[in-house]
């Protein structure tokens, strides 16, 4: 599965139409190139993308939402 977001010339896109300002589509480039790399984050990431993005299947709560313990370690520091 091909996923728009970590696409480095898509992220750019899409950040400039909803008119990202610079630092935060800088970030977000660096974050999803971090994901794309990591072969533990990008499994986390295509599973939240196919239960949101394809399925459906939004968080309505905030208590909701579970992190990864996968993600909250790689990203933790």
């Amino acid at each position: 599965m091909d996923i728009e977001l970590l696409q480095q010339d898509r992220l750019a896109a899409w950040g400039r139409r909803i008119d990202l300002p610079e630092g935060a589509l800088a970030a977000l480039a660096a974050l999803a190139g971090e994901i794309a790399a990591d072969p533990a984050l990008l499994d986390v990431f295509r599973t939240a993308h196919e239960q949101t993005a394809l399925r459906g299947e939004w968080y309505r709560e905030p208590q909701d939402l579970r992190i990864d313990p996968r993600v909250a370690e790689r990203l933790a520091g």
